[in-house]
């Protein structure tokens, strides 16, 4: 068939306007766009400020130098002990302290080594132990500055650069170690060979070793920087990932492919605008970075370069990521952790620098590591060379060329296989190709296919569907334009297949609206996702105008001639009406010169103009539809699929999209899915009735009513002295088969078979001619198809599936009559359960229990929550286990004794390399031969030598040390050069110097030595940052964990359970107090576990009791002060919409910046440090147990060493909770009070009294409201207020209640205007009364009902509940609380139904035996049983209102309040809803506040509906009064019974217009006949039922219906059309838009 030119979208105008769209949400979200771009530049910024800090210095070359001789007088100044006490022993020490060191004092002997080191404490600083371990081993264990800070050598080649500064390895020479150690070194040889070698020793010349020039480099901060550059482009990555599974999860790439998009267009919009960014933020980081402290030489467009490709091949990789995961949260976290773990591998290879090129190349594809080796790169030509210029790319280990190439193949890697990826992993919505799909050739030749072929081959088998499908009129045959054949869809659910569609087939033809009726889950969204190509079938065949709905490229030319509005609202959310509007145009394709145009006639067609530059996140839920139907409709596409599209609409607007689609329903054709059979049978020409998957039914409305309707609807307004036994006697003589449907003292329906039409005119005439029986109106409407569908689904219930539907009425009707009255029975059970009578002590322990146990459940079983939880506490805890390693590892390497042994500088004589080991050089400066003197006994000692023949040292570095042999004087003198980056090599090399002369008086053995301090500080600065690592993890970890559990008070207000709980009558401290039960406990063990951990970890750290009690009562304070301020914070809700993870970054950052900061200033600035430590106690909450912590933690750097003022800093850091929890306490009062809500309930802490006010009516002299009930209605709630002595005073009194809203400054007036939602209104609501609020969106319905919940506060006006206002002094046990239905579910999604009840139960103070037997009721009433122990996230909609509709009922109240009871319910649940609410009702002892869109609703449930329009009264009483006052005609459908000639048909056509004169042809095609009569044409239904009758017969009519203008044309008619406010001019009376052209009037 052939179809229209479609429009032409070209890939770079879409791309275009997506970038467009991109930067407009960039500039809409500045907050977001703004931390992008300063996080870059701030960790720039923090590294100029280390390069400063911490520049690399260069130092020139440093000769040799001599030290000066020994002088054994400093051993002196010590005192020495030893042990063990042995003769050999005490030889040896007295021999040293004697002959060798005269002035020494008295030696000490100890018993053992534990006395000595106890000893070592009375004078730790100038102590000296000597533990013998044998007559040639000895330890020496001395004070700590004896020897140097770190354990066995210095990375640093740079330290002790300049002449005048002492080096860590001279601090032997200077300390006196040396001098002690020569001198117990010649004892010992003296005891062994009887020979003095003492004189030798102490003529040793010690010389440090030279150094060439250097470059001193601070590996820590090169690391550092290292870190910080790589993740210094993470925002952007990170950013662009949020960004696009965004609009993936809202659906909005998935909508706009559906609209024409072409993928390229999407990944290109976000390359262009990400790109810019990355080039801006490139140029400006190279400019700082070149013309900083941080690369001063190179050239900044060789810098430039370098990030900007770096950030392209990060936001490329992020693309790819997006294609892998489905969550934002997910795909986000991965980026940033894969950036982060491929940085650590990066900074680890250039850290190491040992690993090879071959493996460092291959790491390529890891643009961070190639990234960081370019960084590294760079930093060697700062360090070696003149920069990074071009003319050193090729230059140095790693060339700059080759890491900007692989930069460059990164980027384009990382984006196809993003594109690969999207295009081949399956997603939730979408076709997707093959793996191999590029393989095939079909990929780039593309052939044409005749699916008119194809769709013979699968047409439908000759199946009798007579019955069940109406057959289609000759003039749509051969337009057919979507063709089903045997679909079939079936998911995997939970493990089961479920089968969505089963063998579905049939045609939809253009020229034509078809509708897709069925209940919720019956497929009918899968069938439109399948449609639009978002979903392939499992089985069958489907083609639009010829083209197959499964293939991706014939969907690529079929979406460019339709429009698609989805199930769910899909938008840009921050962007305006208008555009959002011009940006899908310009997706489709619509022409630039036409796009404006087609934009403001869509903004017209749908009276969007009033709201088109508002930002679509701030539409109503009926506005957001407008605009999903507009975005459908642009282009005049001709082909239009509509999933629900008039969902949450008020009345006007479904009127105003209706007859949109029916003035654009020619040549195209239009499909939608309607849970609103109203909308079906008004808008739609044939209705496909879907059932479990398979179609039951398909035809026009008349032929569905004629087959399966209940005939008509006779409604009679009736006064109260209608005799209603006689008015029934009456009907049931005409009319046998009628059945009373529904009776109040205002109102009588009875149901009227659609086979007794020809005996209407006379019970018409009957009734007219009766008046003595009190009817005063009446009114006839047809059967609806709700009854229609109702009656099918009783079909699928009994499962016959032979489509024999027509025997099934009197099983329909029983059925029917049997659950009406077991809901009866089961919800007038609930009327005899009432609140316990219990103390106000008994209920308030009650309800904080009952709030513990559901904080408890809500946390424990949030997955998200829980999982969040562990982890921070699990990367605490793999913290804490490193921390115990490294530190077990570094007390083993820093207190275990170092023992001088050769092998710990130099190698042995079969090794050949070791980083940190050499060959010791042998200098020569006699005439003869060494080697049995000096080498061959060096060899001996497993030493491997070199000999050296120069004068330089710094000429063969690096060597360890060297040693000289020197003829003086007859003597040979021996000098020995050590390495000063080696710390222990002096002493290593005076031990082999003794060894020497051992072997050289035929000794073979050696002398052994360690050494060690008694006490040791803690000064390796690697150490200490891993100390600074572990405290930041606690900061985070404590303080980042209470946001998970303690912000459940947030989620309670914003889903409006919190509200639905005070209504319950709850107590506002014993919800409170509930939350504290479980969040105080658990902190506490959390924290309790930490801190136990923490002293595990350092257990061998000697901690006073005193500052283990203040870590203890720190705790105390610290968690409830935490806990309190968490709940006063959880106020944010309104203004932060994620409280809980926007506080669990708050805090931990915080904590982060506050330990930062006080450690630095510890470092630099003690005193200062001191008062800032305080600040930190006393105005941030979460840092004083952090601050205790800190002060304790110094206790490890410094083992045995005092800490100066702790004692004061503990002081603050415990006293300041307590005074805190004091603080927040009384805030939280205060924000309770404020934002609370009203409490049913007098509380004493949160509560103050009031005082009884004096209830007046306001008598404000407005104009007069036009209308004479709404009159009447005003004059008897003044009646009501001034009468003392009524016989029944009314459940519900409204007095001029008035309420404005603050609005936006105008721009004209120079002043805010105040926007009105209630405009001075008073009505009442009688016991045993529901009464509806009708309305469209923005008229006031939902603020009267937050008003009466006690949600809002008036501006003026009161509310009056019984005998007193609301929340004022309510003595009455009946009104503690009220039952509350909002429109939105006040559900917690981890609690089970079951919980709800006993919950909601036990607020309301209910007895466990009612609780009980009130959920057996409900669920028996409300068919929850099966449903009772699942989860609310795991229920249906429908069943959610369902369970929010008995949790209203709950206790029996005598006022409820539902605010859309039905919302989101199928048909078929509706109606169970309905009968519930009208079963639960009829007591005359309750009262209901109705608030609806749905006029149907109102119409089967409300005893009275008021109309609201702009804030107003506008009408008030009976729906049947509505219809009679307002109605402005009747609706004829005709249906012959074959074709007719046209004669024949004009014929009919002039008798109908003899019958009403004013009849307006609305349908003529065909068979069928449809006219809209005005109501002046109807004088009597009597004689207009006899004349149809006459016309049946003479016309060969087969059928016709005659109804009553429906509740909804009525409404309309009323309304006309909303005030559409600009928020300009919102108190301006809208009385123009009364004004409404007949021409514009809604068609039905």
């Amino acid at each position: 068939m052939s179809t229209e030119a479609p429009r032409q979208g070209g890939t770079w105008r879409q791309t275009r306007v997506l970038l467009y769209k991109n930067c407009l949400i960039k500039w809409r979200t500045k907050r977001t766009s703004i931390q992008e771009i300063l996080i870059p530049l701030s960790l720039l910024g923090l590294l100029i400020i280390i390069s400063m800090i911490q520049p690399n210095k260069r130092h020139g070359r440093m000769p040799d130098s001599v030290l000066y001789s020994t002088n054994r007088t400093s051993v002196s100044e010590f005192i020495v002990g030893y042990t063990p006490i042995t003769n050999v022993t005490r030889k040896i020490m007295h021999k040293m302290l004697s002959e060798y060191c005269p002035e020494g004092k008295e030696v000490q002997e100890f018993l053992t080594e534990q006395e000595m080191k106890e000893a070592s404490l009375l004078n730790p600083k100038k102590f000296i132990g000597v533990i013998f371990k044998d007559s040639m081993s000895y330890h020496l264990r001395v004070p700590r500055q004896m020897i140097p800070e770190s354990s066995s050598h210095l990375e640093s080649k740079t330290s002790c650069s300049k002449s005048f500064e002492m080096c860590e390895a001279e601090v032997y020479w200077y300390h006196g170690f040396t001098a002690l150690q020569i001198c117990i070194d010649a004892a010992i040889i003296e005891f062994k060979t009887n020979h003095s070698v003492l004189e030798g020793l102490e003529e040793t010349e010690v010389v440090i070793m030279g150094k060439s020039a250097a470059v001193e480099i601070d590996y820590f901060f090169r690391g550092v920087i290292l870190i910080y550059l790589v993740i210094a482009f993470s925002p952007f990555g990170y950013y662009l990932t949020i960004h696009i599974m965004t609009e993936k999860e809202k659906k909005l790439k998935e909508f706009l492919i559906v609209m024409g998009l072409q993928d390229t267009a999407f990944w290109l919009s976000w390359v262009l605008l990400y790109s810019s960014l990355i080039f801006v933020m490139s140029f400006l980081m190279s400019i700082i970075a070149t013309f900083s402290s941080l690369f001063p030489q190179s050239s900044s467009f060789v810098i430039f370069l370098l990030f900007f490709l770096y950030g392209i091949s990060s936001i490329s990789f992020a693309f790819m990521l997006t294609s892998l995961f489905k969550k934002s949260s997910n795909a986000g976290s991965a980026q940033y952790f894969t950036t982060v773990a491929f940085g650590a591998i990066g900074v680890t290879i250039v850290l190491l620098q040992d690993f090879p090129k071959s493996f460092v190349w291959s790491l390529s594809p890891l643009c961070e590591c190639t990234f960081l080796v370019g960084v590294a790169q760079v930093i060697h030509l700062e360090d070696y060379e003149h920069g990074a210029v071009f003319s050193h790319l090729t230059h140095g280990p790693y060339p700059l060329i080759i890491v900007v190439t692989l930069l460059a193949l990164d980027s384009m890697l990382y984006l196809l296989l993003g594109i690969y990826f999207d295009q081949v992993i399956p997603g939730a919505y979408g076709l997707r190709r093959s793996f191999f799909f590029f393989l095939k050739p079909s990929f780039w030749i593309k052939k044409t296919r005749n699916y008119e072929e194809l769709y013979e081959s699968c047409g439908n088998e000759n199946l009798d569907f007579n019955q069940v499908i109406e057959p289609i009129p000759s003039e749509f045959k051969g337009k057919e334009a979507i063709r089903i054949s045997h679909i079939e869809k079936s998911f995997v659910k939970n493990d089961d297949v479920v089968e969505a569609l089963k063998n579905l087939s049939f045609d939809i033809y253009e020229g034509q609206i078809t509708a897709l009726l069925g209940h919720s889950g019956t497929g009918k969204t899968t069938l439109m996702n399948i449609l639009c190509g978002l979903c392939p079938p499992s089985d069958g065949f489907a083609s639009i105008y010829g083209y197959q709905v499964s293939e991706i490229d014939d969907m690529l030319d079929v979406r460019k001639i339709m429009g698609v509005c989805q199930q769910i609202d899909i938008f840009f959310d921050v962007l305006t009406v208008e555009e959002n509007l011009s940006i899908i145009a310009s997706v489709k394709g619509i022409p630039p010169n036409d796009l404006i145009q087609e934009v403001q006639n869509v903004l017209l067609d749908l009276d969007m103009q009033f709201f088109k530059d508002n930002q679509a996140k701030t539409l109503s839920g009926g506005q957001k539809r407008k605009l999903s139907v507009g975005f459908a409709v642009l282009g005049d596409p001709k082909v239009l699929l509509l999933d629900e599209p008039t969902t949450g609409m008020d009345p006007c607007s479904r009127q105003t999209v209706w007859n949109l689609l029916k003035n654009r329903k020619a040549n195209s054709v239009t499909v939608f899915s309607t849970h609103f059979m109203d909308e079906a049978d008004i808008v739609a020409d044939r209705k496909a009735v879907i059932s479990r998957g398979m179609l039951k039914c398909l035809g026009s409305s008349l032929f569905l009513k004629t087959k399966w309707g209940i005939g008509y609807r006779l409604s009679m307004q009736i006064d109260k002295y209608c005799n209603t036994e006689g008015t029934a006697f009456l009907i049931r003589q005409h009319i046998p088969g009628a059945s009373l449907l529904k009776e109040t003292e205002e109102q009588l329906v009875y149901a009227l078979p659609y086979k007794d039409t020809d005996r209407f005119s006379a019970l018409f005439a009957d009734l007219d001619t009766h008046s003595h029986l009190g009817v005063i109106s009446y009114g006839l409407s047809t059967s609806t198809l709700e009854d229609v569908f109702f009656k099918l689904e009783v079909e699928a219930e009994t499962d016959q599936q032979d489509f024999g539907v027509f025997n099934l009425e009197q099983a329909e009707d029983k059925m029917d009559r049997n659950s009406v009255n077991e809901l009866e029975q089961s919800l007038l059970m609930l009327s005899r359960t009432k609140s316990c009578a219990i103390s106000n002590k008994s209920l308030w322990r009650k309800q904080a229990l009952v709030i513990a146990k559901v904080h408890f459940h809500s946390f424990n079983r949030d997955i998200k929550s829980m999982s969040e939880v562990l982890a921070l506490f699990l990367v605490f805890l793999c913290v804490e286990i490193f921390m115990f390693h490294v530190y077990k590892e570094y007390l083993k390497n820093t207190m275990a004794p170092i023992k001088l042994s050769p092998d710990l500088y130099f190698l042995k004589p079969n090794e050949t390399h070791h980083k940190y080991k050499t060959s010791l050089l042998i200098q020569n400066c006699t005439s003869i031969n060494i080697d049995d003197m000096i080498v061959n006994p060096l060899q001996s000692q497993n030493i491997l030598t070199e000999m050296f023949n120069g004068s330089d040292y710094v000429s063969v570095s690096p060597h360890n040390a060297a040693l000289n042999v020197v003829h003086v004087s007859k003597t040979y003198v021996l000098k020995a050069a050590f390495n000063r980056t080696m710390l222990h090599s002096l002493p290593l090399m005076i031990n082999i110097i003794s060894n020497l002369y051992l072997h050289n008086l035929n000794v073979t053995e050696n002398i052994h030595v360690w050494i060690s301090s008694f006490i040791q500080e803690i000064t390796d600065r690697s150490f200490i940052m891993v100390m600074i690592v572990q405290c930041l993890t606690v900061g985070v970890t404590m303080t980042g964990l209470p946001s998970y559990f303690t912000m459940e008070n947030a989620e309670n207000h914003r889903i409006k359970a919190y509200t639905q709980l005070k209504l319950s009558g709850l107590y506002p401290s014993a919800y409170w107090c509930g939350q504290a039960l479980v969040d105080i406990p658990l902190y506490y063990t959390i924290l309790l576990v930490m801190t136990g951990i923490l002293f595990g970890v350092y257990h061998e750290i000697f901690f006073s009791p005193m500052k283990i009690f203040a870590v203890a009562f720190c705790i105390i304070g610290y968690v409830p002060s935490v806990i309190l301020f968490h709940y006063v914070v959880s106020f944010t809700f309104k203004s932060i919409q994620s409280t809980k993870e926007f506080w669990s970054f708050i805090f931990p950052t915080a904590a982060l910046i506050c330990i930062i900061v006080t450690d630095v200033a510890f470092i630099k600035w003690y005193t200062a440090a001191i008062i800032i430590h305080m600040s930190f106690c006393i105005f941030v909450p979460i840092y004083p147990l952090i601050g205790c912590l800190l002060t304790l933690l110094e206790e490890t750097k410094k083992i045995g060493q005092k800490v100066e003022r702790s004692s004061e800093r503990l002081l603050v850091s415990i006293v300041a909770p307590y005074l805190q929890c004091i603080i927040w306490l009384f805030l939280l009062r205060h924000l309770e009070v404020k934002h609370g809500g009203k409490s049913m309930r007098a509380d004493t802490f949160f509560r103050a009294p009031t005082r009884l006010k004096a209830c007046k009516f306001l008598d404000v002299s407005h104009e007069d409201d036009g209308d004479e009930d709404v009159m009447a209605e005003k004059l008897k709630v003044k009646e009501m207020i001034t009468c003392q002595d009524c016989e029944e005073k009314p459940a519900v009194l409204v007095i001029s209640l008035h309420k404005e809203y603050d609005g936006k400054a105008d721009f004209l007036l120079g002043r805010k205007m105040k926007k009105v939602a209630t405009n001075y209104l008073s009505l009442c609501v009688k016991k045993g009364e529901v009464l509806g609020i009708l309305g469209p969106n923005g008229a006031g319905k939902t603020t009267l009902i937050n008003i009466l919940a006690g949600e809002v506060e008036p501006t003026s006006g009161q509310v009056l509940m019984g005998d007193y206002c609301l929340g004022e002094n309510i003595m009455d046990n009946s009104m503690k609380y009220m039952g509350y239905c909002p429109q939105t579910n006040p559900l917690w999604p981890n609690i089970t139904l079951q919980e709800h009840f006993e919950i909601y139960g036990a607020i309301k103070g209910m007895s466990p035996s009612d609780r009980v037997e009130v959920i057996k009721c409900f669920s028996k009433a409300l068919d929850l049983k099966e449903h009772l122990q699942k989860r609310v996230k795991k229920i249906g909609a429908g069943v959610k209102r369902k369970l929010c509709f008995a949790l209203s009922m709950l206790g029996n109240p005598h006022i409820t309040l539902l605010d859309e009871p039905s919302t989101g319910m199928d048909p078929i649940a509706i109606q169970h809803m309905w009968k519930a609410i009208r079963a639960a009702f009829k007591s005359k002892e309750r009262a209901a506040i109705l608030a609806t869109h749905y006029m149907a609703e109102a119409e089967a449930i409300c005893d009275r509906v008021a109309v609201l329009v702009s804030g107003k009264l506008r009408y008030i009483g009976t729906v049947q009064h509505l219809k009679t006052k307002f109605g402005r005609g009747y609706f004829l459908e005709m249906k012959l019974k074959e074709t007719p000639e046209t004669q024949q048909k004009e014929y009919l056509q002039r008798k109908i217009l003899s019958i009403f004169p004013n009849a307006n042809c609305l349908k003529s095609f065909a068979s069928i006949l449809a006219y809209k009569i005005p109501k002046e044409d109807v004088q009597s239904l009597a004689l207009v039922f006899s004349k149809l009758e006459e016309a049946k017969h003479a016309f060969n009519v087969e059928e016709y219906s005659f109804s009553q203008a429906t509740l909804d044309q009525v409404f309309v008619e009323l309304v006309k059309e909303q005030e559409e406010e600009d928020s300009n001019f919102a108190t301006l009376n809208g009385t123009i838009s009364w004004e409404r052209s007949q021409e514009d009037r809604v068609i039905f």
